[in-house]
């Protein structure tokens, strides 16, 4: 059944990239990538439990409170994960190697679960510019890995791609384990299949004082999410789903006014090298 729902979801992306390559974007054709992605996330993606997928339950156990120590302000910090330069916390199946840092693959056991790798040395932030480098190395095609936009204990935003070229900002909600697709699309600026991408997000303050977010790949603007929660929180990486393995490098982050609070996260397994 999936096979057949992911075919049909990939002739409407190729006839929606036939349709711009004519006559450029309409939209139509940008309607047409939307619903495709929709579609994607709500036949492949469960937001809701069954017999055997059953969504998350529990909410992430963090730990958040100020320390004494308080770093420099504005928070400027750069991992080539080279080595151990940032904490990285909530991720159990990370390892550095090949001075990159490689999330996944989950056990079955996680096959609907979203994962994440905390930067406690970024604070709980709600302004920040922050970008990575991730290659897609194995695993289902239509699964998201990306970014940590957001992590309150009721609920997470994340910035995806996928293999299959498609952008999408969610929103997971915790109690219900429902996914909400804040915006998403079909986009060339994104490499396809096992390739390397770059990231990249500006989470800035609205005219109405809350929160834009904008979603760049490989240094081509893909869109803007407009007037999201002003939460402070932790940010980092992110993937979807058992089976999937990315590989992060250049991690890049800097907060932008007005600046957040540093952040303790405890019992939490760091990545192991390897």
């Amino acid at each position: 059944m999936k096979r057949s729902l992911l075919f049909l979801l990939i002739l409407l992306i190729l006839s929606s990239v036939a349709a711009c390559e004519k006559s450029g974007p309409s939209a139509d054709s940008v309607a047409t990538a939307i619903q495709a992605t929709e579609f994607m996330k709500q036949t492949l993606y469960p937001a809701t439990s069954t017999a055997t997928e059953a969504p998350p339950t529990e909410t992430p156990t963090i730990t958040l409170s100020p320390t004494a120590t308080l770093e420099p302000h504005p928070i400027k910090l750069h991992d080539d994960f080279s080595s151990e330069l940032i904490n990285w916390l909530m991720c159990e199946e990370c390892i550095y190697k090949n001075d990159a840092l490689y999330m996944g693959p989950w056990p079955s056991s996680g096959a609907y679960i979203q994962h994440f790798a905390v930067c406690q040395d970024c604070g709980l932030v709600t302004y920040y510019y922050m970008s990575v480098i991730a290659t897609y190395e194995d695993g289902p095609s239509e699964r998201g890995y990306g970014l940590l936009l957001r992590l309150t204990d009721e609920y997470a935003i994340t910035l995806e791609i996928t293999p299959l070229q498609t952008v999408a900002v969610w929103k997971l909600d915790f109690e219900t384990g429902a996914f909400d697709l804040l915006d998403g699309r079909w986009s060339g600026a994104v490499k396809a299949g096992v390739q390397t991408n770059h990231i990249e997000v500006y989470v800035t303050e609205s005219s109405q004082g809350r929160a834009d977010i904008s979603v760049s790949v490989n240094g081509k603007n893909v869109f803007i999410v407009w007037g999201q929660p002003k939460d402070q929180s932790p940010v980092g990486l992110t993937l979807w789903g058992h089976a999937l393995e990315v590989q992060f490098d250049d991690f890049i982050f800097e907060e932008y006014e007005p600046y957040g609070d540093p952040i303790e996260l405890e019992d939490f397994d760091r990545p192991s090298g390897g």
